[in-house]
Order: C-alpha cells, then structure tokens, then sequence
C-alpha cells in the first residue's frame, strides 16, 4: 500500500482504530496514537519516538493466534477482558517501507451490542406486559358481562318454569334469554380475535371417551340449533375404538365453530347433521372423521377458497359470508395444532358437507370404582360467591329433585366437603372467589383423605371463558367446564350424565 505524507495523515486523523507505526527492517517507532499507549499500558514505557518498536510487536504477536496474526485478520487478545481486534499490515509512507499495526477496541463494539440486546429484551418485555394486562382485562371484562348475564337468563328461565306465562310476558322472557345468548356470543367472538391476533394455541390431551365426546357434543348444540327452527342430529358410526387422548375443548370447539357456520347458512325448516367414524386403525392410533352436514344454500368453489386464503381479521357481523371466514380461521387454528386436516365439499342450493380428520393416539379406559356409589347418590354440593348465581344454580337443581349445600368460597367448599366426608354426588364450582379460588378448591378436595375425593365430579361453573381458564380447571382435577349463564337444559344433562352415567 502506498501513501503520500497528506493520505497518511487523513488515515490517522480520522479513524478510530488505536494504531502504531515503526519503519519495516530497524522497527524504529515512527507514530503512535496516545489511546495505544492506554489500551495497552504493558508497553507505555518501552515505546519511544525514534527507538525500537519491536517490543510491541512481539508483546501483541504473543498474546495473539500467531497463524491468524501473520495472515492479518483481524482478532482478540488472549485476556478475556480486553477485547481488541488487531491486523498487521506492511505500507509505504513516502517511499518509506513501514509497519502499521492497528488495534480497534472490540470491547465497545460488544458493550454496544449487549446494550442494543438489552433494549430489545426491555422492548419484548414491554409487549408482553401489555399483552398480560390486555389478557387480564379481557377476563375481566367476560367474568363481569357473563356473571350479569347468568342472573338474568337464569332468573326469567324460573320465571317462565314456576308462572308458565302466556301470551306477551311468555314473548318478553324468550327476548330476555335471546339477547343473553347475543351478548354471551359477542363475547366469545372477542375471544376468537385475540386467539387471531397471534396467540399460541396450548393443547392439553386428555383421555376422552368417543360416545360420550359426541353426546355432550349434542347436548350442548341441540339447543342452538333447534331454537333456529332447524332440525338436528348428532352420532357416531362405525366406531370400534372406545377412548383416544386428545384435547376434548379444542376439538368441541373446532366442530361447534363449524356447525355455527351451518346455522348461518342454512334457512329454518333445514337440517344439520353431526357424526363421527372411524376410518382407519393402524398400532396405537385411531382415525376418527367428524362431518359436518347441512341442506342450506351452498357455496361456490371460490368461495370455498376464500375460506382459506389470508387476509385481515374481519369483524364477524360484517356479512354472512365474513362470519363464516372468520369462525373457519380460528377453526383452522386449532386444526392445524392438533395435526388434522379440513375438507369442504358444496353445492349451491343443496348445501354444504365439512370433513374433519384427526389421528388420535388410543387410549385404554380404567374403570372408575366409584361411579356405582356416585350414582345412587344425589346430593350436590354448590361453590359460589356471588349470591344470585348460587341462588339460581341451587333452585334449578332442587326443582330438578337433587339435594343442594351450598358454599361461599373455595374454604367453605372445602371444609363442607370435609365435614360431610364426602357425601356428595357431584359439586359445582366457581373458579374466581374471595378467600380461596375454586381452582384450589378443587386441588384440596383431590387431596383430602375422605371417601369420593379422588372422583367426585367437580364442574366448573364460571364466568372465565378462556382458554387458560378452561385448562386450568381441568389441570386443578374438575371434569367439566361450564360457561356462564349456563342453560337450565345443559345444565340437567351435564349434571345428569355425571351422577348417572349409566343411564
């Protein structure tokens, strides 16, 4: 490299690098920055304009790769706290053959990486602190919708039970408990949009026995369907697996998303129809197909394709056509966690068939010892704070012929459970209370040395419609998760199928 005095100058004078400069062959020190000296105080008093400089060569080639640092790349010194990269070069300097020897502080080029590291983590903290509070007040937000909501459909359902009224007054609960369903369905809708919006789906797998999956699948949407003025079906063919491990909420909640789109496409007076087969056993897994069936208006191929195009989160009211999409996506969320596959089959004006296929590992039910004792039982223990909602739980359950305790708080549950040693049929549980939550509830009553602990159905019964919510209950030993304001029919069922399973 060859320079003139004013290049060389320039070169010096406006870089960073710490550097040295002796003439090649005598090594007599010809310049030298003053932050060399500082970087490397080893050598401050043995470097002197005009005399030998080769000291400091030896002293960085020594504490260098001597390979890497003959071929004049730049490295690290040896001392793990002072990190400079170094490179050798030969130059010219008015005609002069010389030695440069550069230096450059590498340790404040990684201070500036880890402070830039350090704001980035400080930067996804902040996101997820807001993603946290924005979580928390979701919950909220349903826990104080839906606790309302319970009061007031459960109230005008034992209006309409205990005065059977006529006329106007009969048409004015049924808009009650009508306007209950469209606030609770507003509800879950914001839910989806959060699940949308990036949020990681968690499976959690359970032993989930087939005919009785689909039979509570039935309980909970006969209902829905049939207040639409359509006729409903719902069963099993070709079953020969018993019980598979899956996640029992995320595939009821995939099947209910896809009959919500059969009610939105099909006019009163149609039919929808829900069954599962199994398709194929091979070793431990089961091939289990859910189809979903109506008679409605059909759809072009194209819009089928629409269905599973990308695009931006619709708001689920915008049209009919926007409802579908949007409950297909998060559909389509879970079906892909799980490992399934979708299929849509349609043609206008003769409806619309959806084939759902899952590979379950297969599971070996144990019997439960205590399902005969628990059956010949009736006596059901209520947890709940909120005085109206236990009030309405209680009187439905007495009007069916069941014998109720109820219970303020978790504590109380507890304690009432204990002190009856356990001589409850089934117990109803809410998740949020003062004094102890019903999720430790239930763990306490798991582990409790008294008769049915261990086995004693324990529902939740709560305004918490979350995901997380939902597996916790589960995770905290409760069987069922019921979502406020529950239905007096889902709730017989439920209850029903528990205490009398054999039925």
């Amino acid at each position: 490299m060859n320079m003139n005095d004013s290049m060389y100058r320039e070169l010096m004078e406006g870089t960073d690098l710490l550097y040295l400069l002796c003439k090649a062959g005598s090594y007599e020190l010809v310049s030298m920055s003053r932050a060399f000296t500082e970087a490397f105080p080893e050598l401050r008093e043995r470097l002197v304009i005009g005399e030998s400089a080769k000291y400091a060569l030896d002293f960085i080639e020594a504490h260098t790769d001597k390979e890497m640092f003959e071929s004049q790349t730049l490295l690290k010194l040896h001392d793990p706290d002072r990190y400079y990269g170094v490179s050798r070069k030969y130059i010219t300097v008015a005609e002069t053959p010389m030695i440069a020897l550069y230096a450059l502080d590498m340790g404040r080029e990684i201070r500036r990486e880890l402070r830039k590291k350090e704001e980035l983590a400080d930067t996804i903290r902040e996101v997820q602190q807001v993603s946290e509070a924005k979580t928390l007040l979701m919950t909220r937000i349903s826990r104080d919708i839906r606790t309302p909501l319970a009061t007031i459909s459960g109230f005008a359902e034992l209006i309409r039970e205990e005065t059977n009224p006529q006329g106007s007054a009969d048409e004015y609960l049924r808009s009650i408990a009508a306007s209950s369903e469209r606030a609770k369905r507003v509800i879950d809708e914001l839910l989806d949009i959060q699940l949308l919006e990036g949020k990681k789906v968690n499976l959690k797998t359970e032993e989930l026995e087939v005919r009785k999956f689909v039979s509570r699948l039935g309980t909970v949407l006969r209902p829905i369907v049939q207040e639409r003025g359509l006729h409903f079906s719902c069963g099993v063919r070709n079953l020969i697996t018993q019980s598979v491990r899956a996640d029992r909420v995320a595939l009821e909640l995939v099947i209910t998303k896809m009959v919500r789109n059969a009610l939105t496409c099909t006019p009163k007076g149609g039919a929808i129809e829900v069954s599962v087969a199994e398709n194929v056993r091979r070793g431990e897994m089961a091939t289990l197909t859910f189809t979903i069936s109506d008679n409605g208006i059909g759809m072009e191929q194209a819009k089928i394709d629409e269905l599973f195009g990308k695009g931006p989160i619709v708001k689920p009211e915008a049209s009919y056509a926007a409802a579908i999409r949007f409950d297909t996506n998060v559909a389509l969320t879970y079906i892909k966690a799980m490992g399934g596959t979708i299929s849509i089959e349609s043609e206008v004006g003769r409806g619309t068939t959806v084939t759902l296929t899952f590979a379950f590992p297969i599971a070996y039910k144990r019997e439960n010892e205590d399902t005969a004792d628990a059956a010949r039982d009736a006596k059901i223990l209520v947890a709940d704070d909120h005085a109206l909602s236990r009030s309405i739980a209680e009187k439905l359950l007495v009007r069916a012929g069941y014998k109720v305790t109820c219970a303020e708080d978790g504590q109380d549950a507890v304690q009432k459970f204990k002190e009856k040693n356990g001589d409850f049929a089934l117990i109803l549980m809410d998740i949020r209370m003062p004094v102890m939550d019903g999720l430790e509830a239930a763990r306490r009553i798991r582990e409790l040395a008294v008769p049915r602990a261990k086995t004693v159905p324990i529902l939740a019964m709560t305004a918490s419609a979350f995901e997380e919510d939902i597996r916790s209950s589960l995770e905290a030993g409760m069987n069922e998760h019921l979502s406020k304001p529950i239905n007096p029919r889902n709730l017989y069922e439920i209850v029903e199928k528990y205490i009398h399973p054999k039925r």
